[in-house]
């Protein structure tokens, strides 16, 4: 009962913070427990978000079964809930610094597909003239550059070939909504480990847009295994003091993260997509004028 009545709480905090996915990630709780009509009654509410008259019924219930609970500390449901808050606030940091993530891996993959062949060009040439100089540790990288280059621009051919543009989105949605349920940050200590293996294991499927992979960790994060947040788990009020001071000093470097990245030069080129073209048409006019002048080096030499 008591689980149950703290993820009612919090399912309140998440509709007052507009956050569907939280909803969602405590419904998917609350199904593990062994529940009544009226808490089905509930998750059918949410479901369908009709979050009004789900908040009534939540309030209802429990003000109907609180007076069953085991006296429980004022000071830490208190702290538990501010601990919630800030779990809260930073996975919906987290969750605009992975949406740049998305936004910055499309860019470079459309920018290596748009200018490769003047790239490659211009690699070619470096190569050429560190070998005709005898300058073989830079023949020796500028090949190596050369060859990762082309090994790069092949795989994002093959990607770009996988995924129509609805599954594009689709592999989008599903990452976000599966980030949210395993990021490292956000999980309780005991199980941190397994939630950066499948963090990693999600993010390299997201690279490599297999949205088939993708599906399968977030259905399994959904159905199988719901990592519990600091917050669910823990109960002495020390430890909640001291996981506060880390969440807020977490919030802090994310946020500024994000605001390094949004007054950088490469933000205010790809967050308007409309950009992009006259971008590159502006980047491979500059990359020709590099290109000319090498012809002409190699040409003399």
């Amino acid at each position: 009962m008591q689980k149950l009545i703290h993820r009612l709480e919090a399912i309140k905090l998440a509709i007052s913070l507009d956050d569907e996915e939280l909803i969602e990630f405590h419904s998917l709780k609350i199904k593990k427990l062994n529940i009544n009509k009226n808490i089905e009654n509930i998750l059918s509410l949410l479901e369908n978000i009709n979050y009004g008259e789900a908040i009534l019924k939540i309030e209802d219930y429990i003000k109907k079964y609180s007076g069953v609970q085991i006296y429980q500390d004022k000071e830490l449901i208190g702290l538990k809930m501010e601990l919630k808050t800030l779990e809260i606030k930073l996975q919906d940091l987290n969750s605009i610094k992975n949406n740049y993530f998305i936004r910055n891996n499309e860019f470079n993959t459309q920018y290596n597909l748009e200018l490769y062949d003047i790239l490659n060009e211009i690699l070619e040439i470096k190569q050429r003239m560190a070998l005709n100089k005898k300058y073989y540790k830079e023949y020796e990288e500028t090949k190596k550059e050369y060859e990762d280059f082309n090994k790069i621009y092949e795989e994002e051919i093959k990607k770009s070939k996988i995924l129509n543009e609805d599954e594009k989105k689709e592999l989008k949605k599903a990452y976000r909504k599966a980030s949210k349920l395993c990021h490292p940050d956000l999980v309780s200590d005991d199980i941190k480990k397994d939630a950066e293996k499948v963090f990693k294991e999600l993010n390299k499927a997201y690279k490599d847009k297999n949205l088939l992979k993708v599906k399968e960790i977030l259905k399994s994060l959904e159905n199988e295994y719901i990592f519990e947040t600091n917050s669910d788990k823990i109960e002495d009020k020390d430890l909640l003091n001291s996981k506060i001071i880390e969440f807020r000093e977490k919030i802090k470097l994310v946020q500024e993260e994000i605001y390094k990245f949004e007054n950088s030069d490469i933000f205010k080129i790809i967050e308007d997509k409309r950009n992009w073209d006259n971008f590159f048409k502006e980047a491979k006019k500059e990359l020709e004028i590099d290109l000319n002048d090498l012809k002409e080096k190699e040409d003399k030499n």
